[in-house]
């Protein structure tokens, strides 16, 4: 995991991103390839986190946003939330309120919800509401989820 101190991250057609991931594994439980498509090319996996907004926005609170980040983007690393759960929002889904949460969970009592999008927690409320609500801080579905696929791949 990298974190980045100084700036903010974007993404295409957002005002900024806490943190964005390359998969280890995927959401249906595929391992990718260590390389893209019969080339030469890495295909580097892991997550970078910006740590600027939340300094900013949060200040002396910043290390449970922060902890609430890194535990949702190595939940992405390690394929949660899973396309089988009933929380899993899709592409176009009814659930959605905005395009953000394509891959996250829907589930209020998870850290894999989307958050700081229209209808969604600030991520400090988030990582607050979990805290309170949830020891593991992931549903079921994404726990068990994770618990299986690191089994996969570190057998």
């Amino acid at each position: 995991m990298y974190i980045n101190l100084s700036e903010d991250m974007y993404t295409p057609g957002s005002n900024f991103i806490f943190g964005e991931t390359r998969r280890k594994i995927l959401s249906d439980g595929t391992i990718p390839a260590d390389y893209y498509m019969s080339t030469d090319i890495p295909y580097v996996k892991g997550s970078i986190i910006s740590l600027n907004r939340i300094l900013k926005w949060y200040g002396e609170r910043w290390a449970l946003p922060t902890f609430g980040i890194m535990m949702h983007e190595l939940g992405h690393v390690f394929g949660i939330p899973p396309s089988t759960s009933p929380y899993f929002i899709r592409e176009n889904d009814r659930r959605s309120k905005s395009w953000l949460d394509y891959g996250h969970c829907e589930n209020r009592n998870c850290i894999m919800e989307q958050v700081n999008s229209p209808g969604r927690l600030d991520l400090l409320e988030k990582a607050e509401y979990v805290q309170r609500h949830n020891q593991n801080w992931f549903c079921w579905y994404d726990l068990k989820t994770l618990e299986e696929n690191l089994r996969r791949l570190y057998a």
